[in-house]
C-alpha cells in the first residue's frame, strides 16, 4: 500500500486584524489548545493530519481540545487557584479501522487547594460537564466527570523521587510522572438509534500509574 503523507501539526491558528492584534494576544493568554482535554492523557499539541493514499480513501485526523479560562480574564487573585470556563473537544479519524467522530462541548473547572511551595502536598481538582455526540455510534448525551489528584514539590528530576505524585523524574531512558487519581464519571445517553444504547451509568475511577512524557 503506497501512501503519500501530507501531515501537519499546529497548536492554534488565529487570524487577527492589525487593529485587534493586542486584544487577540490578550485573548490567547487565557486560551488552552491541545490534543485532548482528557485528564487521563498527557497534554500534547493539537493535531491536524491529512494522508493521501493511492487507490484508497484519503484519511483525515483531527485531535483538538480547547478551553478558555474566564477567571484569568477577570485578573482576580482567585485566578491563581481556579480555572473556569467553556471547553470544546473534537476527535475525528476517517480511517476505517480507527473511525472516530466525537464532539464534546461544555464547562470545565480546574482548581488547586493552595501553593505547592507552601505545603508538602496540595489537592488538584478537575471537573467537566459536557454535551457529547458520537457520530460513529450515533449517540448524544450528557457527561460529567470529576477527579482529585495530589501535587507535590519537585526535586530536580532525581530517580529517588519517582514515587512522589505529579512530579517529573528522569529514569535515563525517559521522563516519568507518577499520577495517583480518584475520580467519578456520569454518562447519560438520551438519544440513540436503538433503545439498548440509551440509559445512564455512574462509575468510580481509581487510578495509579506512571506515565512517560
Amino acid at each position: 500500500m503506497n501512501a503519500v503523507p501530507r501531515a501537519f501539526c499546529v497548536c492554534a491558528l488565529v487570524a487577527v486584524g492589525t487593529t485587534g492584534a493586542a486584544r487577540a494576544e490578550r485573548f490567547l493568554d487565557y486560551l488552552t489548545v491541545q490534543q485532548s482535554l482528557d485528564t487521563k492523557l498527557v497534554a500534547k499539541p493539537a493535531l491536524f493530519q491529512y494522508v493521501a493514499k493511492k487507490d484508497m480513501p484519503d484519511v483525515w485526523v483531527v485531535n483538538l481540545g480547547a478551553k478558555f479560562d474566564v477567571m484569568a480574564a477577570t485578573e482576580r487573585a482567585i485566578a491563581s487557584y481556579l480555572e473556569l470556563g467553556p471547553s470544546f473537544d473534537y476527535q475525528r479519524n476517517t480511517a476505517a479501522d480507527k473511525e472516530q467522530n466525537a464532539i464534546k462541548a461544555g464547562l470545565s473547572l480546574d482548581a488547586i487547594s493552595g501553593d505547592v511551595q507552601d505545603w508538602p502536598a496540595i489537592a488538584a481538582i478537575s471537573s467537566t460537564v459536557n454535551y457529547a455526540h458520537d457520530g460513529v455510534k450515533k449517540t448524544s448525551g450528557l457527561q460529567a466527570k470529576t477527579s482529585v489528584s495530589l501535587v507535590t514539590k519537585g526535586c530536580g528530576k532525581r530517580p529517588s523521587c519517582v514515587y512522589l505524585p505529579s512530579v517529573t523524574t528522569n529514569l535515563v531512558i525517559a521522563d516519568i510522572v507518577y499520577t495517583p487519581l480518584l475520580g467519578a464519571e456520569y454518562d447519560h445517553v438520551f438519544k440513540a438509534t436503538t433503545d439498548v444504547d440509551k440509559g445512564y451509568a455512574v462509575r468510580v475511577v481509581p487510578r495509579q500509574c506512571w506515565r512517560r512524557i
